[in-house]
């Protein structure tokens, strides 16, 4: 066989594994990036209704909507946010800043799990609702 016959055919063989693998990649990113977008949908759908649970008095509606969103994150999230969220749940009574801490450590675990960690030390890493307090009831 020539030798321009095998370089040729050679050339079409690693230009079509070069286009087969760029298209797979591409395709791979695509869908992590999908998955991604759904799991931010879910992640801000829990901390909407959270932030109404926790900052004012919450209707029945309002907390059956938030036990939704938390077992909706079941097919989601993985095993470390909902350890976290668990653990916060679990603390409910518990002391404002310890809740903040806690609080914190979902928000840190949420970020690592879409790729966006906030910083290398989470302990330096405070988190707070941000809420109606009770001057603003009173001045309603």
């Amino acid at each position: 066989m020539d030798t321009a016959i095998i370089v040729a055919v050679i050339s079409a063989a690693a230009a079509l594994i070069v286009q087969a693998v760029s298209s797979f990649l591409t395709r791979s990113r695509e869908r992590e990036a999908d998955w991604r977008k759904q799991r931010l949908e879910y992640y801000r759908r829990y901390f909407e209704l959270l932030n109404k649970v926790v900052a004012t008095k919450p209707t029945d509606i309002e907390r059956k909507e938030y036990a939704i969103a938390c077992s909706a994150l079941y097919l989601v999230a993985p095993s470390d946010v909902m350890m976290a969220m668990k653990e916060f749940q679990d603390k409910r009574d518990h002391p404002r800043a310890e809740r903040e801490k806690l609080l914190g450590n979902i928000v840190w675990v949420i970020r690592k799990d879409l790729g966006f960690p906030p910083s290398d030390n989470q302990d330096g890493f405070d988190v707070r609702l941000w809420g109606i307090n009770e001057t603003d009831h009173k001045r309603k």
